[in-house]
């Protein structure tokens, strides 16, 4: 079926957390599989008390004597989410990333009957798992919307657009950016937004698995939401790679909040935008993601619109 990847481009917004999520609320319909792609280390064998093997390492060592089959190297988690874990380490985790086939990597998205979820952790310029990105029919980029993050965001969009044209980002938690400034700053569509949950992400996260109130949490809440979302996504677009699922705007349950459609609790709040006329927007995000330029009538952002400058001070 179709590979959906997951990453960040700095810090660490939640993309592990973020995965787990998406795939345990993933749609009863259809099967999914949750592969741990991090160059940085693996954190679900640590987090379910799982052994490293099988996982990633086995399936890059099988490589030598077949073409490996990645059914056979997955476990399961609590719940029965299927999971293809990596190692802890990062020198093994880069190592069995770079000695994966690409057939193998091009072949998840389009395994038979399975959608597969992969954490791809932090996308760095020449991460090993690259190749996994450019595989994946939608790439899904993870951040805070806070200044920090958010600038360095901007300034990997157009290298990734280059790996994966079909980008969304997911944006975790709150902050001083309205999902709306930061869909038309990046041009990137932000697909919806999850909740700082910390007790959610905790027992997401093993530390209490299987609890009665893990569904009711808002993390899970959510994910549920947004997983019904990109799922529908994926199945209108089976076989269109190239296709751009991912544009401009907000989306709020497989809606444009650019017309004003809404729902759920990844509903975001559009009307930020309406101000007198003649007046300045309220946020100057795109001047300070370092992408603004001066024109006539004030700063123009590279990867926006027309927008004032800071105020004094």
């Amino acid at each position: 079926m179709s590979l959906l990847a997951l990453a960040a481009a700095k810090a660490s917004p939640g993309v592990t957390t973020t995965a787990v999520a998406l795939a345990a609320t993933w749609p009863a319909e259809r099967q999914v599989l949750l592969v741990e792609a991090d160059p940085g280390g693996g954190d679900l064998a640590a987090w379910f008390g799982l052994p490293v093997e099988p996982g990633l390492v086995s399936l890059a060592a099988a490589r030598r004597w077949t073409p490996p089959s990645v059914e056979g190297h997955t476990q399961p988690l609590p719940g029965g989410l299927r999971v293809l874990v990596g190692p802890p380490g990062a020198e093994q985790a880069t190592a069995a990333l770079g000695l994966l086939p690409a057939d193998v990597l091009a072949g998840l998205d389009g395994l038979e009957g399975t959608d597969v979820l992969a954490d791809l952790g932090r996308l760095d310029p020449g991460s090993p798992a690259l190749p996994l990105a450019r595989a994946a029919r939608l790439l899904l980029l993870v951040c805070r919307p806070t200044l920090a993050e958010l600038q360095h965001l901007a300034h990997r969009v157009a290298a990734l657009r280059e790996v994966r044209r079909a980008l969304g980002l997911v944006l975790v938690g709150g902050g001083p950016y309205p999902p709306a400034e930061v869909a038309r700053t990046l041009g990137v569509e932000v697909l919806g937004a999850l909740p700082v949950d910390r007790h959610g992400a905790g027992l997401l996260g093993g530390t209490a698995a299987g609890m009665p109130g893990l569904r009711r949490t808002r993390l899970v809440r959510a994910a549920r939401t947004l997983a019904d979302d990109l799922a529908g996504r994926l199945a209108t677009n089976p076989h269109r790679r190239g296709s751009r699922l991912g544009g401009g705007g907000v989306a709020c349950g497989g809606r444009s909040a650019r017309h004003g459609q809404r729902r759920g609790v990844v509903a975001m709040t559009v009307d930020h935008e309406r101000r007198r006329p003649g007046t300045a927007p309220r946020s100057t995000l795109g001047w300070w993601c370092g992408c603004a330029s001066r024109s006539p009538t004030g700063w123009r952002s590279a990867c926006g619109p027309t927008r004032r400058p800071p105020g004094p001070g």
